[in-house]
């Protein structure tokens, strides 16, 4: 335990300006926002203030976590002749260990903790918490296992950096290459229309892909160093993401549907028909020293309503 906590301390004493930073804007954004969701709908220059946090925070997170983690992961390479193992006497499952302790508590335990506490400030129900609390981690595990993947297979900062830029020009391409001939084969309907409950749930299954994928390929590399199996696994993962964002057919975030109560009326069968209509000029109101009161009678004939609304209908 001791030369975890020690290795612990020298990861957080390379990156402490930038974990601090990430610590700041994680605190700013979830008590500001918090803040900012009690502002009086009426004040614009509040909701102005609230739209751009929620926008630029989570952005700027976003670019921090690409620094860190890189940062933290190339302290020991993993790839090239300076690889960890060949200098330093540190078991690889050891090293693995303690980089997924530091990430998963600071990069992604901590953030939901501040997240949940503002919640929970703002009076949400304790249900509500239990639910949200998977989706926020899910949501971190897909941006940071695969920017731990990819720093595991290079060898400093800017391969990273160069690898991620061609990483993601070349799925970009892949995407649009794949939307295309969809559109081709498959045909407009099929490829463009969806419902966005569909689209959510092929997005949640690549996204689980995605850290799957990435798992494995940090695991290979600290435990094997085998780079060409994480190639591989890349390569696999890469293809089994763009089917499943493209063909998943389960749409499992659809909600249920209700069956209709009884009294419900189906606007679609129903039907109104108005028959002979009279009129007559009402005198009591002339014996009362008011005006008189015209009075209009029809006979209306309304089909299409359930059984038990028709029931209590006047006859």
């Amino acid at each position: 335990m001791s030369l975890l906590a020690h290795h612990i301390k020298k990861d957080i004493r390379h990156v402490r300006w930038l974990l601090g930073l990430w610590a700041l804007l994680v605190l700013a954004q979830f008590v500001l926002v918090g803040m900012g969701s009690r502002a009086e709908p009426d004040d614009l220059a509040a909701q102005f203030a609230y739209q751009a946090i929620t926008m630029m925070l989570p952005f700027l997170q976003a670019v921090l976590l690409i620094v860190i983690i890189p940062v933290l992961i190339h302290d020991e390479p993993l790839v090239g002749t300076t690889a960890f193992w060949y200098t330093r006497p540190i078991s690889r499952s050891f090293l693995l260990w303690s980089k997924t302790l530091f990430i998963g508590i600071a990069l992604i335990i901590f953030p939901a903790v501040v997240e949940l506490t503002v919640m929970a400030a703002n009076k949400a129900p304790l249900h509500d918490l239990v639910g949200i609390a998977p989706e926020i981690l899910y949501g971190s595990l897909q941006v940071i296992v695969p920017v731990f993947a990819l720093a595991a297979l290079t060898l400093n900062f800017a391969r990273f950096a160069i690898t991620g830029v061609a990483l993601y020009i070349g799925l970009s391409v892949l995407y649009l290459a794949i939307y295309l001939l969809g559109l081709y084969f498959r045909g407009v309907e099929e490829t463009a229309v969806q419902s966005q409950t569909l689209a959510l749930s092929r997005s949640m299954v690549s996204g689980g892909v995605i850290i799957v994928t990435g798992a494995m390929v940090v695991a290979v590399q600290y435990l094997t160093r085998r780079t060409g199996v994480s190639y591989a696994l890349v390569g696999l993962g890469v293809i089994g993401m763009m089917l499943v964002g493209s063909y998943w057919p389960v749409d499992f975030m659809k909600l249920p549907q209700e069956a209709p109560p009884q009294n419900a009326v189906d606007c679609a069968t129903l039907s109104i028909e108005v028959g002979d209509t009279s009129s007559r000029v009402s005198s009591s109101g002339r014996r009362r020293g008011r005006e008189p009161e015209q009075i209009i009678s029809a006979h209306m004939e309304i089909t299409g309503l359930p059984p038990r609304l028709k029931d209590e209908l006047p006859a």
